[in-house]
Order: C-alpha cells, then structure tokens, then sequence
C-alpha cells in the first residue's frame, strides 16, 4: 500500500514537473550593429520573480565601455528594456538605452571582443551571452573621400538619385569625430550628409594636415569652396544644402546663415547667439577672434578669466567655463553688441537646441535670445530648450555618455539626445526632401 502511494506521489511529482515552463536563457542581438540605430536586445527564457544582471561592454577603436543593471524578471520570462525597470546598477527606471548611454570608461587589457558583448549573470555567474560586431557604416550607406578639402569625407544612401546634402561641423573637440559619428546616421536616414574638420588641434586623434592647429580665424567663407564641390557632383542636389553644427561647429552655423543665403536650412545645436575670442596660440588675452570672414577677422566679445578656469581644471578642480564667457560679456556690453550674429538676417528655417545647465558655455541662454530674434522678425524657427540638459546634446542618446566628473548626470542629456536627434533628422528630412525608400528610423 505504501509503495503503491509513494509511486503514485512520484507519478504525479514528475507529471507536474513535465508541466513546468523550461528556462533557458537567452540574450539575443543582431548580428552587426551600427552607431546610426538602436540596440534591441531579446532577453528571455528566466524564471519570474529572480533577480538578473544585464551587463553590456562595448569595445572600439575609442576603447571599452562597461555598464550592469539589475532586473526582476516579470511573469513571463522575459526582459524588455522598455517596459521592466532597472533597480539597481549603472542606472535606474525604464529606459531602453539605459545599458548603452551609462557605459563608463573601463581600464585596458580587457578581453572582450571587439563591438558589443551583453550578457546576462544570476548570482554573478554568467547565464547567457551575445556579441554583435560593430560595423562603421549601416547597410544601404556608402562612403567616399572628398580629396578637396582635408580630412572631409561623403556619406550617402545607396544609389545615383541627386539628393540634397548637409554639411556636418563640430566643435571644439577639433578633428573629424563629430561627422564621422554622426555622417552614417544622417545617411541611414536617407540624408546624404558631408563631414567637413574645421581645425585640428594637438590633442585631435586624427593627423589633418593643412587645418588650423588653433581656434582662431577660422574662414567661415570656406563654405563657397564647398557649395562649388557640391555643384560640380552629378549625385547633389545643390539647391538643397543643409548646414548642422555643434557647439563652436553651431557658432559657425549661424554666422554661415546670415552670410550664405543659398543654406537651405540650419541646425544649431548648444550655439552661441555671439562671436567669441579665439584661442590656441601666443596672441595676447582678448585680440583674437575664433572666426573669419574673407580674410578680416569678425569681431568677438572677449572671455573674462578664461586661462584661471582652464588651470583649475587641469588641477582637477570643478570649474563651469560658462563664467568666463558670462563674465566677459558682462565686462564687453558694447562689443557684445557687435559681435553678435544677425540671425534674424537669415531667412530659411532654423533648428537650435541648448541646455541651461551647460557648464562648456550658457547654450540654453544663447539660444532663447537666437529664437526670441527670430521670432520679432517672423523667421521660422525651432527651439528646443532643456532646463535640466547641458552641452552634450548632438548624439542619439545610445553611445557612452557617462564619465568621471560629469558636470550633471547623463540620463538627463541621453534624454534630452532622443528628443533632439529625431527632431533633427526630421527637420532636414522636410526641408532637404524625403528620399522615396530609405532606411526606416531609428526607434526613440
């Protein structure tokens, strides 16, 4: 009798266990990624109610990158980034970018391979794993050299249609990193897109040369010789060029628009509504400008204590550069005054974005007085201002944002990134013409 219950037990014992779910987890990324979209990452296959790290790495030719966060796993097995929060690690709530925007820095010798790595750890034992290699262009785009100007490069969608084209500039990081980030995700969008270097100096990663080594004088007027490479190419449209700049890439960008009436349209993004004083070489303090205009330097509104910040934080002190740009206006009202940039005189459309909490330079000020401008003279004008949100606003909210001494957390500016990035690209997709079967966007 004993035995005939204890078999009948194990019987039903084993019965129930054949109708348990089998776990078997799962991270799954696509095969080759690229900077220009998103990362969906499948995560499946957990027992509900446990607590799982999410650990991604990045490595590049920039370095290795390494973020974790900590999910309970919901009734269905599964972890979608976009729904279940992250309780505890590199960063918290719901966000699908969440694991790639709060990648830190990480030391080298890493033996990870190179592109992206998730994996998924129970009691700090891996569980599961997947790589996705990390391409520079998406499908569909290509990449030419633009042997006419230094360090410029042309991506495009696939194809000969004659498309309009923007020119890309960045700030004053100097080199090509700017473009050659953001010239593939402009092109995945079906926006042909230019890098041009504005200057290179010391600390640039790439060798560009034949460009300033200094931030002073920087030929605004070198545009004419690139509308004139644009005409010349059977594959651009030049009755459609776009202009986007970051930072002193963004000064550029509005003094270019109220120069070169054939831009069809500007983007701006953290810009400056002045010309400021130059900087990189022995001139003394105050008499040099940062741009140019046919050989005759423009005027500029001074920075005051520039050179003691600067020293402060090589000391490794927290130091806002915005105070010497405040100070120095303060301290030059009639040479603000005629440095500043007629953006009003520019009668195409504008795109402009700045963060108040900018510790480079005051963008959220600057760019409330360009709209406030515009908007006296009817132009058509979009700002976007962020109150939280400081300088780094030109990306798309998925690369390595996070860094010691930050001045104010990266959620806020990674966020910020998703709502300028789209606007962007959907500004100069309107203005510069939609291509009929482009890549679809990217996911925000």
């Amino acid at each position: 009798m004993r035995t005939a219950s204890f078999l009948s037990c194990a019987v039903m014992l084993l019965g129930a266990a054949a109708a348990m779910p089998a776990y078997a987890q799962q991270v799954d990324l696509p095969q080759t990624l690229t900077d220009a979209e998103p990362v969906m990452v499948g995560l499946r296959g957990f027992t509900p109610g446990q607590k799982v790290e999410i650990e991604a790495v990045r490595r590049d030719a920039d370095g290795t990158y390494r973020s974790a966060a900590t999910f309970v796993v919901g009734p269905g097995g599964a972890i979608d980034l976009a729904r279940d929060p992250a309780i505890a690690g590199s960063y918290q709530g719901v966000d699908p970018a969440g694991l790639f925007w709060s990648m830190r820095p990480t030391p080298p010798g890493t033996t990870e391979p190179a592109g992206i790595t998730v994996r998924a750890l129970i009691k700090g034992q891996e569980t599961a794993r997947d790589e996705a290699a990390l391409a520079e262009l998406p499908d569909g785009v290509v990449m030419r050299p633009v042997n006419e100007f230094v360090g410029a490069r042309l991506f495009r969608p696939g194809g000969t249609d004659r498309l309009g084209v923007i020119i890309v500039l960045g700030g004053s990081e100097g080199g090509a990193g700017f473009g050659r980030s953001m010239g593939p995700v402009f092109a995945a969008q079906g926006l042909p897109c230019l890098r041009c270097p504005i200057y290179a100096p010391s600390w640039a990663s790439e060798d560009l040369p034949g460009l300033l080594g200094v931030f002073i004088d920087i030929p605004v007027d070198r545009l004419e010789d690139v509308r004139r490479w644009i005409a010349a190419q059977p594959d651009l449209d030049p009755a459609r060029i776009g202009l986007h700049g970051i930072s002193k890439g963004g000064e550029f960008a509005l003094i270019a628009a109220t120069r070169m009436p054939w831009l069809r349209a500007v983007s701006a993004i953290v810009p400056s509504d002045v010309v400021w004083e130059g900087w990189g070489s022995d001139a003394p303090v105050g008499t040099a400008s940062s741009f140019a205009w046919e050989g005759k330097a423009l005027p500029f509104v001074p920075y005051r204590g520039m050179d003691e910040a600067i020293a402060a934080l090589a000391r490794g002190e927290r130091r806002a550069l915005t105070v010497p740009h405040l100070e120095g206006r303060r301290a030059n009202p009639d040479k603000a005054a005629v440095a500043r940039i007629p953006v009003e005189e520019y009668k195409g459309p504008l795109l402009i974005a700045g963060g108040d909490r900018d510790a480079t330079w005051p963008s959220g000020e600057m760019v409330r007085a360009v709209a406030e401008r515009r908007a006296g003279e009817g132009m058509p004008t979009v700002a976007l201002s962020f109150a939280e949100a400081g300088h780094s606003l030109g990306g798309t909210g998925w690369t390595p944002m996070d860094y010691e001494g930050r001045p104010i957390p990266a959620r806020i500016d990674a966020a910020a990134q998703r709502i300028v990035h789209p606007a962007v690209i959907n500004f100069f997709s309107r203005e510069l013409g939609h291509l009929p079967s482009g890549p679809s966007k990217p996911g925000h």
